[in-house]
């Protein structure tokens, strides 16, 4: 699950950069978005696998901003917070729960589940 996790959330955001960067200092300019997250910056209990691949892309975002400026392009993050989406309902179950983290999980999830309905 982890190696799936990174998989998409950061190997996926480095193969999309590196099959535009070619195209941008060609034309001398561009612009890359990557979404973050708020746990990319402020991670949470039970979110360390997500919120190590967000701040994996905010570190690769912020030293490729600095790298790529000189060529005219320019890399930013989004870093949304609790957003009234799907996610919640998304979410991969972890393959390996342990008993002893149960009630703390489950006060965690109700956390997290009241936050997204008040999100924007």
């Amino acid at each position: 699950q982890a190696q799936a996790l990174f998989d998409v959330n950061v190997f996926g955001v480095l193969r999309v950069t590196n099959a535009v960067l070619p195209i941008m200092r060609r034309q001398g300019k561009g612009r890359i978005v990557n979404l973050s997250s708020v746990q990319g910056f402020i991670p949470a209990p039970y979110f360390a696998l997500y919120a190590s691949t967000k701040h994996a892309i905010e570190g690769y975002s912020e030293s490729l901003d600095h790298e790529l400026r000189p060529f005219g392009i320019r890399v930013a993050l989004v870093e949304p917070a609790y957003t009234r989406t799907s996610f919640e309902d998304n979410l991969a179950k972890p393959d390996q729960l342990l008993d002893i983290y149960d009630a703390a999980r489950a006060g965690m999830n109700a956390v997290v589940r009241k936050a997204m309905e008040k999100g924007d």
